[in-house]
C-alpha cells in the first residue's frame, strides 16, 4: 500500500486538473518550460545540474562509439601497460535534419572513464536506475572463449555495450541534461578534473560504506521489498542460465573438436598409407571443416548471452536502488526514533518523572539531582537537539515520499523502455498518441515522461524539493484500470498529477509477461493474463508446511523444539515481538555490607559493564510461563547485525548506532558526534555482547562470520551453568532476516529469573572455563602454555573428516616380456608420440596459457593422461585402481601444508616439539584454548606485546583475518568458524615505497612437488609481491591498507605492483648489509625443513607418496627482525600458509611462459632450461 504523499507539496493545478479530466488524451506529458529537473546529492539535499531544459540530449546530438584501439602506456605507478580506448564521435543533430553532413567531432575514452562516469551518475541520481556498462572482464566464458579482455571479439562486443549505454543516458529525461555528462561527449582533456570538483567522491565512498552496513527496516515499503526480491531471483536466474550455456558450449565444442584431432591422424596417417592416402587426405579435411564450424555456432550464441547479461546488470542496478530506498527508510526510522528519545527526555528533565529505567536515571537516584544550573543547559541544549531533529525527521520524510516514488517511478518505467527498445520490442513514440512497431513483438509499450514544477507549502516557505508529475502509459492484456494501483497509490497519482491509461493490448507470450510484471511491481501492478482468475493465498497449514520444509534443519540444529514451530511461524511472519508482555528487566545493586569475598570478586568484574548495576531478565506475567504452551517462545529483535571489518566505520557513521550500543553496553555517552574514546570503548566491550551466525552456502565472502547484538532485552538475558531457557539464532530465509529465539527448557513462575548457557554444548569443563574468560574470571596458572605436535588420532580425525581415500601401491607400467603389440597398438603409440601428453583441465589459466609442443588440450576427462583439477580429489583408492598412470595436480594428504592448523601441527616435529624459528607462534582456538590463554596472560606479565591475528583454517585472500590483543575478542573467535591465532610480527622488515613511506610487504614463492618419496622439490625463479598502501606502525589494526598487503581482491585500493627482477636492487639498496641471494637461501631452506617435515611420516600423518601426484604450492612468507647467535640483527623468514591450486592469473599476464615452465618441470622432468631451482 503506497503512502498518499504530501497533499499541499503536489497538489495539482488547475491547468494540470483541466488535462486530468479530458478523455481519451493519451499523449505523453511534454516538460514545462519553467520546469527544472533536479538531482539528489548523497546527503538527501536537491541540487539544479541542468545544462538545457526541455529535451533530451540524443534529440539534439547523434552519438556514437565508433571503434575500439588498443594503446600501450605507462600507469599511475610509473609502470607499462596495455589498455583499451574507444572512439566516441558525436554530431549535432539539427545539422543533419538540415540535410548538411558536417564531420563529427571524436575524442577517446578509456573504460574506466566510462566506470568514472556512472559512478557520478549512481551519485548524484541515487533515486534513478543508471543503465548498466557492459562487463569490464568476460564472465560466464566458456573453455575456449578468451578471457583476456583484449581479445577483438570481447573488445567488440564491448564497444557496442558502450555505444548502448551512452545512447541509454543520453535519451533518459533526467540524466541526457547533466553537464557533467555533456563535457564527458564533447571535452577530451580537463573531463575528470571537473567531475573530481563535484565532490562526489567523499559523498560515493559515505554511501558506500552505509550500504555496506546490515541494517533492519521495521517498515519495509512493500513495492520496493517485492522488486528487491525479484530481482534477487532475476539476477539468480540469470546467473544460472549463463553458467550452463557455458557448460553446454564447453560440450558442444568438445564433441566438434575431437572431431579436429580426428582430421589430424588421418592427415598423419595418409603419409603413411600411399594407397588410401587420397580417401584419408579427404577424409580428414571434411574432419577439419566439421570442427572448424563450431566456431560461427558459438560465435552467434555469444551475442544472445550479451543480451541474458543485459537482464543481469539492470536486475543489480534495480536492486541498488531498492537498497537505497531501504537505507533512506532507515535512517527516517533512527531520526523519528533519535526525536521520540530527545523529548522523552525533556519531559523527564522538567517534571523530574523518569518513565523508562536508564544507567543515568539510577545514577541520579544514587547520588542525587543535577543542580538547577545544569539542568537548565541541558535543558536548553535538548531543545536545540529536538529543532535540529524534526527539521531532519521532515526532510527524511520529504525526500522518502516525494524524491522516491517520483524519481523511482519514473525511473524503472524508462529502464522498461530502454531494455524492451534493445529487445526490438514495441516503445512508444513521445508527444504523440501513435505508436512505432521497432520489431519481434508489440506487446508492451512503457513511457515516461517528467516534468518538476515548483511548489510552495502553506506555510509560505519554498523548498529546495519540486513535485514531479508523470505519466506511464502500458500496454498489456489483463490490465483493466481499477487493477493497475492500489488504492493509496491511485491517491499519489491523483495528488501528483499522474496519469495512468491502458489501451487494447496485443498478445504476449509467457516470459513477456514476467518481464512487464516484474518491471511494473514497483507500482503494485497486478497483471493477469487473460481468462486467469485470481486466487486466494495458501492456507495457514500450507504456509506453515512451506515455512517447515525450508528451516527444518535449521530448527533441528538449534534446538528450537516442535512444539513451537507453528507459533514461531506465525510470529515471524506478523512481525510479533511479545516478550515484553512475559518478562521484565530488574535491576539490582550490591549492598555494601557484603562479605568480603563477594567484594572481590566485584573488584575482577569491574570491567563488566553492568557490574555496579546489574540487570537481569525475570519472570513478570503473574501466570508465569509454561514450557508445553506452544506459544511459549519469543522473538528477539537484533540491535546492529555487521562484519568485524565495517564495525568502526559503522559506529561513526550510521546515525545513532553508536548512542543505543554505548547505553546498551553500559559506556557513559551525551554527545551526538561519534567520539573516538567512546567508539574505542564500545569496541571493546562488545565482544561481552556479541554473537555470531555465518552462512553455510555461498562465495568465500559471503559465508565470512556475521556478528550481531541482540537488543535491550535479548543482550540482559544473563549466563548460567543450570539455563532456564534456550536461546539460538535464527535466519528467515524467505524474508531474508536474522531472529534470535527464546523458548523455557522448564516452568516459569513470576520473578524467576531468565537465563541461558553462554557456551552451549561444551562438555570439556576447563575448554568451558576458558570461553566463559569474558564475563566470569578463572585461575589458569596451573595449566601448561607449551604446545607440542598432537596426537596421531588428530591426523586420522581429519583425514576422515576430509573423506579421503588413500590410493593404493601404484607400479611403473612395463610391456610384458613376449607380448606381441599389434598394429593398432602400434597406430596408437605412434598417435601418442604426435601427441605427447593429453591435458584435461577446467582452469581457463592452464587451458589458455599451455602451449608446449608436448601437451595437448583435451575435452574429454577420459581421455587425458594429466588431469589439472581446480577442487581436491577425494577417491584416490578408485582412480589409482582404474586409472593409475593418469598424472594429477596434487598429492594424497597435502592438507598437512595447506591447512593452516595442519600446518603449524606438523611443522612443531621439525625441532621435535616447539615451533620452528621459520614460523610464527601458532595455537588452534579449537584445541589448544587453555594453552593460548596461559600464553597470552604470561607475555602480559612480562610486558611483552600481545598482538595476535585470527585466521581461518580453510580461507585465503585476509578473509576473515583480524589483529587484536583484546583477550575477550581472540576468545570469541572460537564460535565462528574454526580458526587459529598466530603471533602479529611486530617488527616486520619494510620496504620504503617513495610515494607512501615504510609499508609492510610479503612475498610469494610457486613450489614444485616432483615427488615425496624421494623428495624433488623445486622453486620458481620469479616470486611475486605485495604491499601494504599505508606506513605501518602498531596502532589502528582495523585498517585493511596498513596492516594487510593482499590489494587484488579489494576494490577501490591502489595496486602496488614491483616485478622481482626490479625489486631486488632496491631492496640490496635499502638494506646493502643482506644480500638478496643470502636470504633466499634462508628462505629455501625453511621451505627444505618444511617439506622434509611433513613427508617424514606416512599418511595421513604426512603427505602420501603418490608416484603419480604432482603439485604446486603458492608460499607466502613475510620477513621479520630476530637475533643471531653472536647478538647480531638477522632477516628471518615467517611463513604465512601455503596454498593449493593458487590463483595465477598475474603469473600468466607478465610471463605466459609460467605453465610451460611448470608442466615440463613437473611433467617432463626437464628443468634444465627453465627458471627453477631444486630445493631438495
Amino acid at each position: 500500500m503506497c503512502r498518499p504523499l504530501c497533499a499541499c507539496a503536489l497538489a495539482p493545478t488547475q491547468h494540470q486538473e483541466q488535462r486530468m479530466a479530458e478523455d481519451g488524451r493519451e499523449e505523453s506529458v511534454a516538460t514545462d518550460d519553467d520546469s527544472e529537473h533536479t538531482a539528489v546529492d548523497g546527503s538527501g539535499s536537491l541540487n539544479n545540474t541542468m545544462v538545457e531544459e526541455g529535451t533530451t540530449l540524443l534529440r539534439r546530438m547523434e552519438i556514437c562509439v565508433a571503434e575500439a584501439e588498443k594503446r600501450s602506456g605507462k600507469n599511475a605507478v610509473n609502470m607499462q601497460e596495455t589498455f583499451t580506448v574507444y572512439l566516441i564521435e558525436t554530431r549535432p543533430m539539427d545539422a543533419v535534419a538540415e540535410g548538411r553532413n558536417p564531420a563529427p567531432d571524436s575524442l577517446w575514452r578509456r573504460y574506466s572513464e566510462f566506470e568514472l562516469l556512472r559512478n557520478y551518475l549512481i551519485v548524484t541520481y541515487p533515486y534513478i536506475v543508471v543503465p548498466p556498462l557492459p562487463e569490464k572482464r568476460a564472465e560466464f566464458v566458456w573453455h575456449k572463449l578468451s578471457a583476456d579482455n583484449m581479445d577483438p571479439d570481447f573488445v567488440e562486443r564491448r564497444r557496442v555495450g558502450l555505444e548502448n549505454f551512452l545512447l541509454r543516458v543520453a535519451s533518459h529525461p533526467v540524466l541526457s541534461n547533466d553537464k557533467i555528462l555533456y563535457h564527458f561527449l564533447t571535452e577530451e582533456h580537463g573531463w575528470k578534473e571537473v567531475v573530481y570538483e563535484t565532490g562526489f567522491q567523499a559523498k560515493a565512498d559515505s554511501r558506500l560504506r552505509a550500504l555496506s552496513a546490515t541494517f533492519r527496516v521495521r517498515n519495509p515499503d512493500k513495492r520496493f521489498m517485492e522488486m528487491k526480491h525479484y530481482s534477487d531471483e532475476l539476477q539468480s536466474h540469470t546467473s544460472q542460465l549463463l553458467r550452463a550455456r557455458a557448460r553446454v558450449a564447453d560440450r558442444l565444442y568438445g564433441v566438434y573438436k575431437v572431431h579436429g584431432n580426428y582430421g589430424r591422424v588421418f592427415s598423419e596417417w595418409s603419409a603413411i598409407e600411399k594407397e588410401m592416402g587420397d580417401g584419408l587426405q579427404s577424409a580428414g579435411h571434411h574432419m577439419d571443416a566439421y570442427a572448424a564450424s563450431i566456431d560461427d555456432i558459438l560465435e552467434e550464441e555469444e551475442h544472445y548471452a550479451d543480451q541474458i547479461k543485459e537482464y543481469l546488470f539492470y536486475a543489480e542496478a534495480l536492486r541498488a536502488v531498492c537498497r537505497k530506498h531501504e537505507l533512506t527508510q532507515f535512517e527516517l526510522e533512527v531520526a523519528s526514533q533519535d526525536l521520540i528519545s530527545k523529548k522523552q527526555q525533556r519531559e523527564e528533565l522538567a517534571t523530574g518523572i523518569v518513565r523508562t529505567f536508564s544507567f543515568k536515571g539510577m545514577t541520579n537516584k544514587l547520588f542525587g539531582q543535577e543542580a538547577p544550573e545544569q539542568r537548565e543547559a541541558r535543558l536548553k541544549l535538548l531543545e536545540e537537539l529536538i529543532a535540529e531533529g524534526e527539521v531532519a525527521v521532515k526532510e527524511k520524510t520529504l525526500e522518502r515520499d516525494f524524491v522516491i516514488f517520483t524519481r523511482v517511478l519514473c525511473s524503472i518505467c524508462f529502464t522498461a523502455e530502454s531494455m524492451l527498445k534493445g529487445r526490438g520490442w514495441t516503445c512508444s513514440a513521445s508527444r504523440s498518441r501513435k505508436t512505432k512497431t521497432c520489431g519481434k513483438l508489440s506487446s508492451i509499450m512503457l513511457s515516461c515522461k517528467s516534468a518538476c514544477v515548483k511548489r510552495e507549502y502553506k506555510s509560505g516557505v519554498t523548498p529546495k524539493n519540486v513535485s514531479s508529475r508523470c505519466k506511464v502509459e502500458a500496454i498489456f492484456e489483463g490490465f483493466p484500470p481499477s487493477a493497475m494501483l492500489s488504492r493509496g497509490c491511485r491517491e499519489v497519482v491523483a495528488r501528483g498529477g499522474l496519469r495512468l491509461t491502458t489501451v487494447n493490448p496485443k498478445k504476449t507470450n509467457g516470459s513477456d509477461f514476467r518481464v512487464c510484471s516484474a518491471l511494473l511491481h514497483v507500482c503494485d501492478v497486478s497483471p493477469r493474463r487473460s481468462g486467469q482468475t485470481e486466487t486466494m493465498n495458501g492456507d495457514q497449514d500450507e504456509e506453515l508446511r512451506l515455512f517447515v520444509a525450508l528451516h527444518a534443519g535449521a530448527l533441528q540444529a538449534s534446538g528450537i523444539p516442535h512444539i513451537y514451530w507453528r507459533s514461531l511461524h506465525h510470529k515471524i511472519t506478523n512481525e510479533i515481538y511479545d516478550a515484553g508482555e512475559v518478562f521484565g528487566i530488574m535491576q539490582t545493586q550490591q549492598e555494601d555490607d557484603e562479605e568480603n569475598g563477594e567484594n572481590e570478586e566485584e573488584e575482577k568484574k569491574k570491567d563488566n559493564p553492568g557490574a555496579e548495576i546489574r540487570c537481569k531478565v525475570v519472570v513478570t506475567r503473574e501466570s508465569g510461563l509454561q514450557a508445553s504452551e506452544s506459544s511459549s517462545v519469543f522473538l528477539v529483535d537484533h540491535a546492529w547485525t555487521y562484519r568485524v571489518e565495517n564495525a568502526r566505520q559503522q559506529l561513526e557513521q550510521i546515525p545513532g548506532l553508536l548512542p543505543r550500543m554505548a547505553a546498551l553496553m553500559g559506556v557513559d555517552f551525551h554527545g551526538e558526534a561519534p567520539d573516538p574514546d567512546t567508539v574505542e570503548m564500545v569496541m571493546e566491550r562488545m565482544w561481552k555482547y556479541n554473537q555470531t551466525y555465518h552462512l553455510s552456502q555461498g562465495s568465500a565472502e559471503e559465508k565470512v562470520p556475521v556478528w550481531y547484538i541482540m537488543d535491550e532485552f535479548g543482550s540482559q538475558v544473563q549466563h548460567s551453568d543450570q539455563p532456564s531457557c534456550g536461546m539460538a539464532p535464527f535466519f528467515y530465509i524467505q524474508g531474508q532476516l536474522a531472529y534470535s529465539v527464546l523458548w523455557p527448557l522448564q516452568d516459569l513462575q513470576a520473578g524467576d529469573e531468565v537465563t541461558r548457557d553462554y557456551t552451549y554444548g561444551e562438555t570439556d569443563p576447563l575448554v568451558r572455563q576458558c570461553r566463559l574468560l569474558p564475563w566470569i574470571p578463572a585461575d589458569l596458572d596451573r595449566v601448561s602454555s607449551v604446545t607440542t605436535e598432537p596426537p596421531d588420532s588428530y591426523y586420522e580425525t581429519i583425514a576422515v573428516e576430509n573423506k579421503e581415500q588413500l590410493p593404493v601401491d601404484v607400479q611403473p607400467y612395463t610391456v610384458p616380456e613376449g607380448k606381441i603389440l599389434n598394429v593398432f597398438h602400434i597406430f596408437s603409440c605412434v598417435c601418442a608420440l604426435l601427441s605427447g601428453y593429453s591435458v584435461y583441465s577446467e582452469m581457463s589459466q592452464v587451458t589458455n596459457n599451455l602451449t608446449h609442443p608436448r601437451f595437448q588440450i583435451t575435452e574429454e576427462e577420459k581421455e587425458a593422461d594429466i588431469m589439472w583439477s581446480y577442487n581436491h580429489i577425494k577417491d584416490y583408492r578408485k582412480l589409482s585402481e582404474e586409472r593409475p598412470h593418469v598424472m594429477v595436480n596434487q598429492f594424497p594428504c597435502e592438507s598437512i601444508v595447506t591447512v593452516k592448523d595442519c600446518l603449524a601441527s606438523m611443522a612443531r616435529r621439525a625441532k621435535g616439539g616447539p615451533s620452528p624459528d621459520w614460523l610464527p607462534e601458532t595455537f588452534n582456538l579449537q584445541t589448544e584454548l587453555p594453552q593460548f590463554i596461559r600464553h597470552y596472560q604470561l607475555r602480559q606479565q612480562r610486558g611483552e606485546d600481545n598482538h595476535w591475528i585470527c585466521k581461518p583454517w580453510n580461507l585465503a585472500r585476509g578473509l576473515d583475518t583480524h589483529i587484536s590483543n583484546n583477550l575477550d575478542y581472540i576468545i570469541r573467535q572460537r564460535e565462528s568458524t574454526p580458526k587459529v591465532v598466530c603471533k602479529y610480527l611486530e617488527d616486520p622488515v619494510l620496504f620504503n615505497r617513495e610515494e607512501v613511506g615504510m609499508v609492510k610487504f610479503d612475498i610469494r614463492y610457486m613450489l614444485m612437488l616432483r615427488s615425496v618419496q624421494p623428495l624433488r622439490l623445486y622453486a620458481y625463479n620469479v616470486f611475486w609481491l605485495r604491499f601494504a598502501n599505508r606506513p605501518f606502525s602498531l596502532d589502528h589494526f582495523d585498517d585493511y591498507q596498513k596492516h594487510f598487503t593482499v590489494m587484488n581482491y579489494t576494490e577501490g585500493v591502489q595496486l602496488k605492483q614491483v616485478h622481482f627482477d626490479e625489486f631486488i636492487p632496491m631492496f640490496e639498496k635499502q638494506y646493502p648489509l643482506y644480500p638478496w641471494k643470502e636470504v633466499e637461501a634462508e628462505l629455501f631452506k625453511a621451505f627444505r625443513e618444511l617439506f622434509q617435515a611433513a613427508s617424514s611420516r606416512p599418511a595421513p600423518y604426512g603427505i602420501c607418496p603418490y608416484p603419480s601426484s604432482r603439485a604446486i604450492y603458492a608460499v607466502d612468507f613475510m620477513l621479520k627482525w630476530s637475533t643471531g647467535p653472536n647478538g647480531e640483527r638477522v632477516m628471518q623468514p615467517q611463513i604465512l600458509e601455503l596454498n593449493f591450486s593458487p590463483d595465477c592469473a598475474r603469473a600468466c599476464l607478465y610471463h605466459p611462459s609460467f605453465y610451460n615452465h611448470m608442466f615440463q618441470t613437473l611433467f617432463l622432468d626437464q628443468p634444465e632450461n627453465c627458471p627453477v631451482t631444486q630445493i631438495v
